[in-house]
């Protein structure tokens, strides 16, 4: 709550949730595109007992959960899109979110789970 309406890093959805899993597990992601967070970092996620979840079912959503989503409904650019879920209500969660719509600061966003979500990665407990 305490970075809504600031920018992380360059602004990029990338930046908050490479920010995000620095501060939990002191560790950097890796990758160009958003949507693949799950997939180029799976070996060191899995390292720092987070739980990577690749096209995940609405049931699999959880609080403080990196959500990474495909091109599509949600990512308007090749590279995808990601961001942290807040909190989980059946298939609608919100999350905190940032450069949505050209905005380069961190949103909080109310979602509805969908198909063109690529992966969760779930920190550890």
């Amino acid at each position: 709550e305490g970075l809504l309406g600031k920018q992380v890093g360059d602004g990029q959805c990338y930046a908050l949730s490479k920010f995000y899993v620095n501060q939990i597990s002191n560790f950097n992601l890796v990758g160009l595109n958003a949507y693949a967070i799950g997939q180029d970092n799976v070996q060191q996620f899995r390292a720092h007992s987070w739980k990577v979840i690749f096209n995940p079912k609405a049931s699999d959503l959880k609080a403080g959960a990196v959500i990474n989503w495909y091109p599509g409904p949600v990512a308007d650019s090749q590279y995808g899109h990601t961001g942290i879920i807040a909190s989980v209500k059946g298939n609608a969660f919100s999350t905190y979110e940032q450069n949505i719509a050209g905005v380069q600061t961190v949103q909080k966003m109310n979602r509805t789970w969908d198909s063109s979500i690529s992966s969760i990665c779930i920190p550890p407990k």
